[in-house]
């Protein structure tokens, strides 16, 4: 399932979900959504590979490489979700991306929730 800079990323995938208490399905597949398979802009020219943004949303964050990506971005759920107790994609999504959020002028954020449930089914 995993594409362009995603590509053979599946054992480093497990090991930072493992390494941070967390869902390496549901890790694959927000992975997966965020970078379009690994083929996304962001992740092409960034090795941004799970679509994280500057403070201030206003520019991707830039990693010297995917690993690093993976390892930050992990780490990033552990503290702001898993620590928050928030564990189930429902909970999730109304802290990551609510739908009607101000950074969503096209209303994306409305269909995560059913993009990352049917990724987690094919993964």
């Amino acid at each position: 399932i995993f594409r362009g800079k995603l590509e053979g990323k599946g054992a480093k995938v497990i090991e930072v979900s493992k390494k941070y208490g967390i869902c390496p399905k549901f890790y694959s597949a927000l992975l997966c959504h965020e970078s379009t398979f690994g083929t996304s802009a962001f992740a092409l020219k960034y090795n941004n590979v799970a679509g994280r943004m500057e403070k201030g949303g206003k520019a991707p964050m830039k990693f010297s490489s995917v690993d690093e990506c993976l390892e930050s971005s992990a780490r990033h759920l552990q503290k702001n979700y898993v620590l928050e107790n928030r564990v189930t994609l429902a909970a999730i999504q109304k802290k990551y991306c609510p739908i009607g959020a101000k950074n969503d002028p096209k209303g994306k954020n409305r269909d995560w929730l059913s993009g990352l449930q049917s990724l987690m089914e094919r993964i």
